[in-house]
């Protein structure tokens, strides 16, 4: 029952809205202070009513500030609150996926993905690599001592059945098809299983298929061709142009076939033909027509019909469906992978067709199709349990807290329960206790008796014996009921029954189905709600001095005009007596009213104390000459109110109290900005105004709160190489380098890298190898794996904060606090200039002769030496900017004289002499300054350490993007080699054998194309195709004398075919192999750069970090 709404008679009020409380103290306060010159408190008092005035006037105040938070901010409420800090819990509280099972959820969100699992890889992913203890180096060539870098996945996706392509896991696709039986003169509606090649056989011969699944591919018309079919037991028969008994039908046939297709539907002409051998398939005719004969001719119309529904054409469309949905989960987690981590491969989940066979004893009422659809169900569910998207407010109604709710990912389609995704992992055993304790409970049923489970193979034939009790699963693979081979005998009271209705059967089933699977999404809201408030105008105000009596002359109507001078001097002397409560009055509810700018992450707001101006449109002939005032203006006030420096250091903490609110702090930042100039370039002294930095850190910690949500939940991730653009793009970056950025003050524009040694690992054979340091007899303890879980930061060094080596101290803390715990993070600080040479040669020397050649009285040299030496170095800082910069924006390619001299031209007019050497320098030091400069400079790219790594790694990201994931390896084509040798020779080998021989061939080859790119001028090279071609044919040295030792006797035939499928292999690979090669070098060639006064001993008393010179990032 609603309460009625009243309105109290006593109503509860807080004291500042309580005007007899207020009267009441206020006479308390006059008797203690006043009470020897005044002591009549009668209504009738001046002072009194004074009193009574202001305190109705508190009174209102006291109201105003009592209403709600979310009224006294609804302005920046209706904007969404971000200015304020605040974020909604789905911004704030989820975070980027960083457990296996925050993964899986990403990937359950996914449209047509039902369930996925990650799987630590412990072999290798692309190729192998092994450590030699005796040369101290990695090499491709088999030792007792693998390097398996660590932090890879392999990820399987159960992707969910489609209604006309079946199931997305398997190449298995059902059809049903009409065919003639000539025998009873009818025509029958017959069930057609094709298993055609899954997608885990298609990937294993991508070459063959490439074509066929490109997306402008298209088949034929009337291309396809049955060339054989047969029994599954004897291939070599061919049933083309008879018929096949029902008793043959009982087990799998096979079918070959040649299929046409157009590579591009636009290209007419160019057609290619994929061959099918010996798929299987099965035939389910109806059990009244299970005794007949079947013509084989009907079946070879079926396979090569070519229409809108045709098997081929629906198969077509099923691996291009499959593709599109790996590509869409594999950018998924590549957008989302953590630091040095990455994926192997991602493919659908294997499935195992799995029959269920058993007696059932039924109630006499039970409706026999009912009970078996459920029964299906039940079976299903507990072969592969659905998982289900919950409602915000579902999960809010069953009482879990909201930082649980959203913790984790934030999913498009609703929320996963953590534990019930934890608990839908892949089965190991199937177990026929746990599906009878299910099926006794299905309505109808009294019993289950002889319930067996049967597995079925790839090609369809059941595999026995079955099992009674448990029935293991193959090693990472999913069960399926196999609807068609299942069997359940129903009976009544002992009596058996007919055979259910299957029709009935299967729409009950779907309907079962359908309730079961929750669709994704049409959740409602999925984030908590932004407070909204009434908006009202706190900072109107009405004038205390207007609700007096007409009497006293100082109201909005004034005193008439012929009152006398002495009246008029009394009522203004009592308005400039009330104009000191008016001004506090109007203050207060000014501060009010912009209450939300205190904590406004505007880093332009720079005041913390806010007024309002008394003027003529307040009070009427307040200021100016008649008025109480002259020269007062709303800025002075504001000024008398608070300085910007107050303002500033206001600010400031109340930014602090935000950060600490979400667990941040720049306590240390700010005690270094206090002790160095960050706008200087020299050594550390005091800042000279206190502005400056209160300035730098209410930016900085403004920023760093606009972004907190990002920053936080993606403080883990890393950059994204696999989707365009790449590691080329400056704004690609990783949660750890924006946090980095921010943490450190440093411009946004601020380039660094985070460079993960896991995306330096070899992806074919031959690719440079990262150096290691091992001892000759193996004993070490992770020295041996140098890309598994490091980092390398290349910093900026030449920047102006990270010239003073206490801020450089204090970044290195910052990136071993922010770096996740399990990675080891190294630092260099690179520099980014023109080598400036030694001796007379050095460019300050050429730079200052050229200076002093032009002063127009040489006797001045000494007077001026300082300046000089001052102009040089402000030349050299300039050009190297503009030089790094040009460099960068012209895609790394050399500057030409022309280009420098613009460079030049550019600076010059804001870069004249100083007022002192204006008139002591020629008019002709300009040009002579710019021929130096540009011959200096000339040719001198390789000098700028930082631009030429950003050159390599993004000429890296460039060829990781072009990478074709489906090439299969080197070691599968020269076993593929091997075994097609052997099976013309006749000679018998075991598969182990052929795997371990061309390993070794595959290795003893790269090998010798690695020692070929160690070698500096060969990164450098451009070699034509040919010539690169020559050089292949150059490195091959195997021959039957010089074979590896782990493979048999070959001839010189077969390596020949070896050199011949090695040069084609790397035909097109020489970008990638130098690219690596140059990346490798020129990181392994970067060195940390000081300032020029650090360049000695440490500092005296002070042992801790001395300064290694030359030191690169290998230590």
């Amino acid at each position: 029952m609603q309460e009625p709404i009243t309105i109290p008679q006593f109503p509860t009020l807080l004291p500042s809205e309580d005007y007899y409380f207020l009267r009441q103290k206020g006479l308390e306060y006059i008797e203690r202070l006043g009470s020897r010159f005044w002591t009549d408190y009668n209504l009738h008092d001046p002072g009194i009513t004074i009193l009574e005035l202001l305190c109705y006037a508190e009174t209102e105040l006291g109201y105003r500030t009592s209403f709600n938070t979310q009224d006294l901010l609804a302005a920046p409420l209706a904007l969404g609150g971000q200015d304020q800090g605040f974020f909604t819990a789905a911004k704030i509280l989820a975070n980027c996926p960083w457990t296996l099972t925050d993964f899986r959820k990403v990937l359950i969100d996914l449209p047509r993905v039902r369930n996925a699992w990650l799987f630590c890889k412990e072999c290798p992913c692309e190729v192998p690599v092994y450590a030699n203890c005796e040369t101290g180096t990695l090499t491709y060539g088999s030792t007792d001592q693998p390097v398996v870098p660590k932090g890879m996945y392999d990820v399987l996706l159960e992707m969910e059945e489609d209604a006309q392509l079946g199931d997305f896991n398997n190449g298995k696709l059902k059809h049903v098809f009409s065919l003639f039986l000539a025998a009873s003169n009818r025509l029958v509606t017959t069930l057609l299983e094709v298993r055609f090649p899954g997608w885990a056989q298609v990937r294993e011969e991508y070459p063959r298929f490439k074509n066929f699944l490109a997306g402008t591919s298209a088949l034929v018309e009337k291309g396809v061709t049955v060339t054989k079919i047969a029994k599954l037991t004897a291939p070599d028969t061919d049933l083309i142009g008879g018929t096949v008994s029902a008793r043959d039908l009982r087990l799998p046939l096979v079918v070959s076939l040649e299929i046409r297709f157009l590579p591009d539907r636009e290209v007419p002409g160019t057609e290619e033909t994929l061959v099918l051998e010996n798929v299987p398939f099965t035939v389910f005719p109806d059990r009244s027509d299970s005794r007949r004969d079947f013509p084989v001719a009907d079946l070879v119309a079926e396979f090569q019909n070519t229409t809108e529904n045709s098997l081929l054409r629906l198969y077509h469309r099923k691996l291009s469906r499959i593709q599109n949905l790996l590509r869409e989960a594999t950018n998924a987690l590549h957008a989302t992978r953590n630091l040095s981590e990455d994926y192997c491969r991602v493919s659908p989940v294997a499935v195992e067709d799995i029959a269920v066979c058993a007696d059932v004893e039924l109630t006499p009422e039970a409706d026999v199709e009912k009970v078996l659809a459920s029964i299906y169900f039940e079976v299903e569910q507990y072969f592969n349990p659905a998982l289900r998207f919950y409602g915000l407010q579902e999960l809010l109604e069953e009482g879990l807290p909201v930082e649980e709710i959203f913790n984790g990912p934030g999913l498009r389609h609703g929320f996963l329960k953590t534990d019930e995704v934890e608990a839908a992992q892949l089965r190991k055993n199937l177990y026929t206790s746990d599906i009878i304790n299910r099926l006794v409970e299905v309505e109808g049923v009294v019993a289950i008796r002889n319930l067996v489970l049967t597995r079925y193979d790839a090609q369809g034939r059941a595999v026995l014996p079955s099992e009674p009790w448990r029935l293991a699963l193959s090693f990472r693979h999913q069960p399926r009921l196999y609807l068609e081979q299942s069997k359940f005998l129903f009976f009544k009271n002992e009596l058996p029954f007919l055979p259910a209705n299957w029709p009935e059967v299967w729409a009950v089933l779907q309907q079962l189905r359908s309730t079961a699977e929750t669709e994704k999404g049409g959740h409602g809201a999925l984030d908590l709600p932004v407070p909204t408030g009434t908006y009202h105008e706190l900072e109107e105000y009405f004038p205390v001095q207007y609700s007096f009596p007409l009497t006293y002359g100082i109201g909005f109507e004034g005193l008439p005009e012929q009152v006398s001078l002495l009246r008029k001097a009394q009522a203004r002397q009592l308005k400039a007596y009330l104009l000191f409560f008016e001004q506090l009055l109007v203050n207060y509810l000014a501060q009010l009213a912009n209450s939300h700018r205190l904590f406004s992450l505007d880093p332009t707001q720079k005041r913390s104390y806010f007024t309002r101006f008394i003027g003529n449109t307040l009070i009427q002939n307040i200021e100016g000459t008649e008025g109480l005032y002259t020269g007062l203006t709303p800025d002075k006030l504001n000024e008398l109110a608070e300085t910007e420096e107050e303002g500033l250091r206001r600010r400031n903490r109340f930014l602090s109290h935000q950060l600490a609110r979400f667990g941040e702090q720049f306590t240390d930042y700010a005690l270094l900005l206090y002790t160095y100039d960050p706008g200087s370039g020299s050594g550390g002294g005091p800042l000279a105004w206190e502005k400056q930095v209160q300035e730098k850190l209410l930016g900085d910690k403004a920023r760093f709160l606009q972004k907190i949500p990002q920053i936080s939940a993606q403080r883990g991730q890393a950059v994204d190489y696999h989707n365009p653009p790449g590691l080329a793009d400056p704004e690609n970056t990783s949660g750890l380098q924006e946090r980095l950025i921010l943490l450190l003050g440093l411009p946004e524009d601020t380039v660094l890298f985070v460079v993960e040694h896991l995306l330096l690992r070899p992806r074919v054979l031959g690719q440079v190898l990262l150096p290691v340091c091992l001892d000759p007899d193996c004993t070490f303890c992770g020295e041996e794996d140098p890309y598994s879980f490091q980092l390398t930061l290349v910093l900026p060094g030449w920047l102006p904060l990270f010239r003073h080596l206490e801020f450089r101290r204090f970044a290195e803390r910052q990136v071993r606090l922010e770096t996740p715990a399990h990675l080891l993070a190294k630092i260099c600080w690179v520099g980014n200039e023109v080598c400036r040479g030694e001796g007379d040669a050095a460019i300050l020397c050429l730079l200052r002769r050229v200076l002093e050649g032009h002063l127009k009285d040489p006797s001045r040299l000494e007077e001026l030496e300082s300046a000089l030496c001052r102009y040089a170095e402000e030349w050299l800082e300039a050009y190297n900017e503009a030089f790094r910069q040009e460099f960068v924006s012209g895609n790394f390619q050399p500057l030409t004289t022309e280009v420098l001299e613009r460079l030049f031209d550019e600076l010059l007019p804001s870069h004249g002499p100083a007022a002192e050497l204006e008139t002591a320098l020629k008019n002709t030091v300009a040009k002579a300054l710019k021929t130096t400069l540009t011959t200096y400079f000339l040719g001198k790219e390789n000098c700028f350490q930082f631009n030429l790594f950003r050159k390599s790694w993004a000429a890296w990201g460039t060829e990781l993007l072009a990478l074709d994931p489906y090439e299969p390896a080197l070691e599968k084509q020269v076993e593929a080699l091997l075994a097609a040798h052997f099976l013309e020779t006749g000679e018998k080998q075991k598969p182990e054998t052929l795997c371990a021989c061309a390993s070794a061939l595959a290795a003893a080859y790269a090998d010798a194309l690695r020692n070929w790119l160690d070698v500096a001028e060969n990164q450098e090279i451009v070699l034509k195709a040919a010539d690169w071609r020559k050089q292949l044919t150059d490195l091959f040295v195997l021959s039957p004398t010089e074979s590896p030792q782990t493979c048999p006797a070959l001839p010189s035939t077969f390596f020949t075919k070896l050199k011949n499928l090695l040069v084609e292999y790397y035909r097109y690979k020489l970008p990638l192999l130098q690219t690596h090669a140059r990346l490798v070098r020129t990181l392994g060639q970067l060195k940390s750069m000081y300032p020029p006064a650090t360049l000695h001993d440490c500092e005296d008393g002070n042992d801790d970090n001395p300064v290694r010179l030359d030191a690169t990032f290998l230590g």
